[in-house]
């Protein structure tokens, strides 16, 4: 079959030219909405970005205020425990004893014939806290009684010599609440004894 096209050119021309206006333009819109899209999906991106920096600086300034506080804290507790170290020295200071003359003391009334081979001295001393605090050691104890404990152990020759170093210990003026173990007097010669005694109050209230 034959066909034949018995427009004019000008006709055909026209048709052309509206044939690639229609293309243009379908063409024009569909970018049209390409474009509006990535707009709004930009937009979007841009408004959640934007809440996002927002939470992150909230949480930055949350951090920052909650390590200042901390560090406040830290700066209290420790200005709190240098004021107990300091309230503890003046207390030493007010309290201080003479140790040279208690052991030069303790040194005159031991008889030759007895040895001491242990000392051990346990002084309690008043705290802010209405503790006391042991001095050498971190042991605290309840209680408003000042006390200075000695512990005792030695050699006696005799069991008279050391009954002799009681009397002394009892008879002296530095201190006092002599206790003596039981098994201290089983033997008559060569006596391995303990006791335990106080520093007498006129020399702490010195």
């Amino acid at each position: 079959m034959i066909k034949l096209n018995l427009l004019p050119p000008w006709k055909k021309e026209e048709i052309k030219w509206e044939k690639i206006n229609r293309i243009l333009t379908v063409n024009e819109v569909i970018v049209a909405i390409e474009l509006a899209v990535f707009i709004a999906a930009f937009l979007l991106a841009q408004i959640y970005l934007s809440g996002e920096l927002s939470h992150i600086d909230q949480l930055v300034v949350r951090k920052q205020q909650e390590a200042e506080i901390k560090e406040v804290e830290e700066l209290k507790n420790e200005v709190k425990i240098f004021n107990e170290q300091l309230n503890l020295v003046g207390e030493l200071h007010s309290q201080r004893i003479s140790w040279t003359e208690i052991l030069n003391e303790l040194s005159l009334i031991t008889p030759e014939t007895v040895q001491i081979t242990s000392l051990n001295i346990k002084r309690n001393l008043s705290n802010s806290s209405g503790k006391k605090k042991l001095e050498g050691t971190n042991i605290n104890s309840e209680g408003d009684e000042k006390k200075c404990h000695f512990n005792l152990s030695g050699y006696a020759k005799t069991r008279d010599n050391l009954l002799k170093f009681e009397d002394n210990l009892k008879n002296s003026g530095y201190f006092t609440n002599l206790k003596s173990d039981r098994s201290n007097y089983l033997k008559a010669r060569n006596v391995d004894f303990s006791c335990e005694f106080d520093l007498s109050e006129e020399v702490l209230g010195d």
